[in-house]
This record gives C-alpha cells, structure tokens and sequence, in this order.
C-alpha cells in the first residue's frame, strides 16, 4: 500500500513539474515576441526620428549654404562705348579705310571665391555696332557687322573654374572665350601686342619722334582676401599687387610694357616726369596703398613728350595700346600701320602672318641658347624702362616734376631689411586695417 501511495505522489510530481514547465516555455516565448516587436517599433521609431532631422537638417543647411554661397559670389554689369578705327585689303586688292568706328558693349561678369583654393569667374559680353563717321553702313568687313540692324552679338560667354593647387593654378574655361588676338571689331581688348619689330624698321617713315601717346586702361586685377593666421609679411606677400615694394603699383607692373614701347622707338628715356593720380574706386583696406589711375607727361631729352595713361576702374574704357606721332606722319600701334598726317596709309603689317609673340619670344631665346649664341642683351634697356614707370609713380604721388637723374641716384629703397614670413614688411596698416597712401602734395621724396 505504501509503494502504491508513493508512485501516486511521484507521478503527480512529475505531471505538476510537466505543466509547470510548458507554461514557462509559453511566457518566455510571449515575452519573446513582444521584444521582438517592441525592437521592430522602437527601429521604425528611430527611422522616423531620423528622417525629421534629416529632412529639418537638410533644409536648415540649405538655408546657410544659400546665405554662405551668396557672400562668396558677386555680379557686376558693366557698358562701354568704343570708338576704333579699321582698315585693310579686300581680297581683289581694293583697300578700304574706315575710321570712326561706333559700338556699345554691355557685359556681364560673375566672380566667386568659393573655398581658398577654388574660384569660379564668368563674362558674358554682347555688343552692337551702330555707325561710323564715314556713312559706310558694311564697316567691320571681317565680321559682316551692320548697324542697319537690332542684333546683339555675342562677343564671349564662358565660366572659368580654376583650382589652385600648390603654386599652380590649373583653370577649366567652358563656354565661348574668343581667342588671344580677340574679335576683329576690338583691336586691343584681350589682344597681344603684334608686328612692332616691322614698325620699328619703318620708324623713319615718320620722320622725327616729336610726341608719343601710351595707354593701358581696363578693370583690374584680382584681390587675394586676408586668411586667418596670416602673418602680415605673408598677406602682403600672397596679395603682392597692392605693395610697392612686391609690384611698384600698376604702372610699373602693367604700364611699363607701353612704356617701354616707347622708350624703344626713341632710343633712350625721359628726363623728367610729372602727373596726376589717386585712389577714386579701389580704395579699401584689401588694396593697400597703391593708386586706381595715373596720368603722367614725360618729356625726353630732345623735348619730345609722352602722355602716358593707366587706368583701373570698372565699368571704364579698356584700351591698351600706343602712339608716336612725328614730323611726317605717325604710327598705330594697335592697328599696325603707318600713315602719314594726311591719313594716307604708307605701310600696313598683315597681322595673319604674325606668330604668338609670347611663343615667338621663348623660341628665339631657346634657339640662340642651343647655339651659344649672346644675343638678347636687354637688361640695362629693363631696367631703364622699369626706372622709367618708378618715375611716372613718384611725380604722381608727390604732384611735384620729378627729375630722373635727381631720382635715379636719391638712394630710395623701400625693400624689407629681412625677408622672412615672421618679418616686418616695409609698410604696415594703422588700426582700422588701413595703409599709408601717397597724397600728392604733401608725399615727398627729396
């Protein structure tokens, strides 16, 4: 009887323990699940969650970028009336000769300094040709342009991307960027300096050089902004246009080629100088000390004088080029011929047969190196026209006559005692960030 009760009890044991046990496994695996889905709704959560910030992120980071991006790019319009003056040879031989030849170009540049080392810069420009003086309604016989017409032509429309790497800057130009020698109705603007050695040989034809005219108006240059950290010596390094002792200001670092040119045809240098110039446009604290515009009247040893002109303002003529006028007639530079004081044409360079002169130049260097030949000894004629255009700045920062002989041995230096990153520059901005500027009448040299 008591093996009987005792199996009872252990066999109710055993059954308690079997449904204890599938009861558990129930609840776990309830509690199993309704992690799972607690997990799954707690993922879907996050997504959600994440997709508001991304989209409320986006937008406010549109918002800034929109903001930043507006900073960094700058528009400017821009309209000129040009007066040039054309002739040449048809075909069959029949010259033509049109002077006086009337245009308005409007233009429309785009300028953007996105990061330090990458810019974007664009130009559309269109002009439309209205008449000449002459009442030959045909005159640009290369282009075919009429003024009879409403028609704006497109001179160019490209945007430039350039990504300054290290010291080279690499640039990629899509669009329609006219070539070096630019369109036919604009000599000088975007154009090389072409033929002068032919006209140089046929000076004579002019006879005495008794006056010369120099011009090199357009825009300006670039402004290479403050970084942070920056030694002084290092910004005025990196934005070198702006200091005389890095550039001479622009009629030293530009002008001088016209000036040269013309110290060229006379053989020799002014005498003395004086002028007129200042800061009318381009007067912030970016562009340190130097002038927007210089005119200047050089007079040569034999009485002769120059009138020199450069120009850098917006929105103004552009022309670069020269003149020299003498007893018998004178000689365009730009056009490349010359006429006599009757406006009869005596010589006239055909420009289709002029190579690149800045690819002319190296080849005639290179070659005369493999020969060992010495044969370009321009370093005094350098200097000379380099001292020439120093002149021309200092009669126009002083507003005084500026005697080159008295200027040439003044022992003026405006170097830096050292040349170090971490070294004192030889001119400094006051507090509010401004440089010292030339005041004619009150700047003086000696």
């Amino acid at each position: 009887m008591k093996k009987i009760t005792l199996l009872s009890v252990m066999a109710s044991i055993v059954c308690v323990s079997m449904f204890a046990e599938a009861d558990t496994d129930a609840r776990l695996k309830a509690m199993e699940d309704r992690l799972n889905k607690m997990e799954q709704e707690n993922a879907d959560l996050r997504v959600a969650v994440k997709n508001v910030q991304k989209d409320e992120l986006g937008s406010r980071m549109d918002d800034v970028e929109k903001i930043v991006f507006s900073n960094k790019v700058s528009f400017g319009l821009g309209m000129k009336n040009m007066d040039n003056y054309l002739s040449g040879k048809y075909a069959d031989g029949t010259k033509y000769f049109n002077p006086n030849v009337l245009t308005t170009k409007f233009m429309l540049n785009m300028d953007s300094q996105i990061t330090n080392d990458m810019k974007f810069t664009g130009r559309l420009s269109m002009y439309k040709p209205w008449a000449d003086k002459t009442g030959f309604s045909g005159y640009d016989s290369t282009d075919g342009r009429r003024p009879t017409n409403s028609v704006l032509y497109v001179e160019r429309a490209y945007v430039d991307w350039t990504a300054i790497k290290g010291a080279v800057p690499v640039t990629l130009t899509v669009g329609r960027q006219p070539s070096s020698d630019g369109p036919s109705h604009q000599f000088k603007d975007n154009t090389v300096r072409k033929s002068y050695r032919e006209l140089y040989k046929r000076k004579d034809l002019i006879g005495d050089i008794t006056s010369a005219q120099a011009w090199w108006d357009n825009d300006g240059v670039w402004v290479r902004p403050r970084k942070y950290n920056q030694t002084e010596m290092e910004y005025q390094m990196r934005n070198w246009y702006y200091f005389n002792w890095l550039c001479g200001d622009h009629i030293t670092e530009q002008h001088i080629h016209n000036l040269d040119v013309i110290n060229w045809f006379k053989g020799g240098h002014p005498v003395k100088a004086q002028g007129l110039g200042g800061r009318q446009v381009r007067k912030g604290k970016e562009h340190g000390e130097i002038f927007d515009h210089h005119f200047v009247e050089f007079e040569y040893a034999d009485g002769s004088i120059l009138n020199s002109q450069c120009r850098h303002i917006p929105g103004t003529m552009s022309k670069v080029d020269e003149l020299l006028v003498g007893t018998k007639g004178k000689i365009f530079c730009g056009a490349a011929n010359i006429k006599d004081h009757s406006g009869k044409l005596i010589y006239q360079y055909d420009t289709k047969l002029e190579n690149n002169p800045y690819q002319t130049e190296h080849d005639e260097l290179f070659a005369a190196i493999a020969k060992g030949e010495y044969k370009f000894a321009d370093a005094e004629n350098g200097a000379s026209s380099t001292m020439t255009s120093i002149l021309g700045r200092m009669a126009t920062y002083t507003g005084q006559v500026i005697d080159w002989d008295k200027a040439i041995n003044s022992g003026i230096d405006i170097h830096p005692k050292v040349y170090d990153w971490n070294a004192e520059p030889p001119v400094l901005p006051n507090a509010d960030g401004y440089y010292p500027v030339a005041i004619p009448g009150v700047t003086k040299y000696f």
